[in-house]
């Protein structure tokens, strides 16, 4: 079963992808994590896989250059030379102006692409904190003139996922969190951040998104992240989630 995030920086998707992580092993599942590249953060990574350990100053940074050049070297010396189509369709929207960004994003999708088939031939519950719908979000934002429309054809060319939970709160506090993880990062750290786009244009965004995985008829769900009492009452109706989409898709494989 795979899980994805999606919403604003600063929502909480890596925080409540981990909390989620920790119960959902709490209850016997087996898990596994893939969650952003994100220094300043303060959550443990002994359960996490492909995330460097948290930290502060240049150290981090040169962990986020390093780390994604390893996985494609990795990639490329693994013998695996089948052909990822959804990566070129979605890097395909992509602004020409944007050119470092728009590799920067292939590299990103090339990599989510090798995790996202591994976790479709496990049997565990793998979560993404940013996954192929964040990708289609960071897509459109960049467009700056993108429509509904394209959002549909853009979430038709990414592999879907099992559950899709978007993740939202207060403008206030998204702020808020923004500025604690600046700071965090420090000033070199954050030529690797890109918030594109202001909080409307991603809440935008976002309705766009969670009104065309319904239209198709995907497994979703909204949760708030604005405070630790917030995130217990949400990770139980994700659990409650979970266990209603679990068993569909187990009966789908039945003979």
């Amino acid at each position: 079963m795979i899980v994805e995030f999606f919403g604003p920086p600063g929502s909480g998707k890596t925080t409540f992808a981990h909390a989620l992580s920790e119960q959902l092993r709490q209850d016997g599942f087996a898990v596994d994590v893939y969650l952003s590249a994100r220094p300043g953060e303060e959550c443990s990574r002994s359960t996490v896989r492909g995330h460097a350990r948290v930290g502060q100053g240049l150290i981090d940074p040169l962990r986020r250059l390093a780390r994604p050049l390893a996985q494609l070297i990795a990639l490329k010396t693994s013998g695996s030379h089948w052909v990822d189509t959804s990566t070129e369709a979605l890097v395909a929207n992509f602004p020409q102006r944007h050119k470092l960004t728009a590799l920067r994003m292939r590299q990103y999708l090339v990599r989510l692409s090798a995790a996202w088939r591994d976790a479709g031939d496990s049997e565990h519950v793998t979560i993404f904190d940013q996954g192929y719908i964040q990708a289609v979000s960071s897509i459109l934002l960049a467009r700056g003139r993108a429509s509904e429309a394209d959002a549909a054809e853009m979430l038709f060319a990414a592999p879907p996922s099992d559950l899709a939970i978007r993740v939202e709160a207060p403008p206030t506090e998204i702020a808020r969190r923004l500025k604690r993880r600046e700071i965090a990062i420090g000033r070199f750290g954050r030529l690797f951040e890109s918030y594109l786009g202001e909080p409307t244009q991603h809440a935008r965004v976002a309705n766009w998104l969670e009104s065309e995985l319904q239209r198709a008829g995907r497994a979703t769900l909204s949760v708030n992240s604005i405070d630790p009492e917030t995130l217990t009452a949400e990770l139980a109706r994700t659990r409650v989630k979970i266990d209603h989409v679990r068993p569909k898709k187990a009966a789908d494989l039945e003979p």
